[in-house]
């Protein structure tokens, strides 16, 4: 997908996420996530595979996937997609397509979809 996507491809919405610590009634630290300003963008999908996982006699499903947005200089690899009921993981650094006009994120789901310390 190096090629930049026509306007009319960014056909799906996802929000965007940055990881944060909010603090319980007991005065402890907690780590959650937090959208970052204007969370919703337009996104072009593309699901690469998915399969599903057995672990600790527990059913996981990972899925990968790949999704183009606008240029936003706020998201980065600690940002996390949620496209449909499912929070996404990006892998590595998102690729910069064109003159900064988009990012090109790779994206996991399932078991290693965590919470990166603040």
């Amino acid at each position: 997908m190096a090629t930049l996507p026509p306007a009319g491809e960014l056909n799906q919405r996802v929000r965007l996420q940055a990881p944060a610590q909010t603090q319980n009634d007991l005065g402890e630290r907690t780590p959650t996530w937090e959208d970052l300003p204007i969370p919703t963008v337009w996104a072009k999908w593309l699901d690469l595979r998915g399969r599903d996982l057995f672990a600790q006699g527990q059913q996981h499903v990972s899925a990968e996937a790949r999704c183009v947005i606008r240029f936003r200089a706020d998201v980065d690899e600690h940002t996390r997609v949620r496209y449909r009921d499912l929070a996404y993981s990006i892998v590595g650094r998102p690729i910069v397509l064109g003159r900064r006009q988009f990012l090109e994120l790779m994206l996991t789901s399932g078991p290693r979809e965590r919470l990166p310390p603040v």
